[in-house]
């Protein structure tokens, strides 16, 4: 409201009802917008607490719940545990590689590429064989 009483001193009382109408709806949308992230930032959280405690986070869905890693993702060392994978054959060079990345103590990120069906799965299946005891070390 500042600006526009300095608008309006500005050019000396000559402010149309357009250029005023337009600013009041402007700040009309700068309020609504305001109260929208303020809501969509406690989005999930109870907002009946009594003044001063916390809210309490509201019953959000399954889904919601889960992160990205559990919904998208498997856990191999569990599936080898549980005898669900295959038997790698014929990678020991290229796991026990990869397991000397991992085992690094910098840099230890190992990126595998290659076209589909070369064996790249197998690869992080023999490491979560590994992992589980039911792949045997060879030495």
């Amino acid at each position: 409201m500042a600006s526009l009483l300095a608008l309006h001193s500005a050019f000396e009382g000559q402010i149309t009802p357009a250029l005023l109408s337009a600013f009041l709806r402007l700040r009309r949308q700068q309020a609504a917008y305001t109260v929208y992230i303020a809501a969509s930032s406690t989005a999930g959280y109870a907002t009946s607490a009594a003044p001063g405690e916390p809210a309490a986070p509201a019953k959000k869905d399954r889904s919601r719940q889960l992160s990205a890693l559990q919904r998208y993702g498997r856990d191999l060392t569990a599936e080898a545990q549980r005898g669900l994978l295959d038997p790698v054959i014929g990678r020991h060079d290229v796991i026990q590689r990869t397991m000397q990345v991992l085992l690094r103590r910098s840099k230890h990120n190992p990126l595998l590429v290659g076209e589909a069906g070369v064996g790249k799965t197998a690869i992080v299946e023999g490491i979560a064989q590994l992992m589980a005891g039911q792949a045997p070390l060879r030495g």
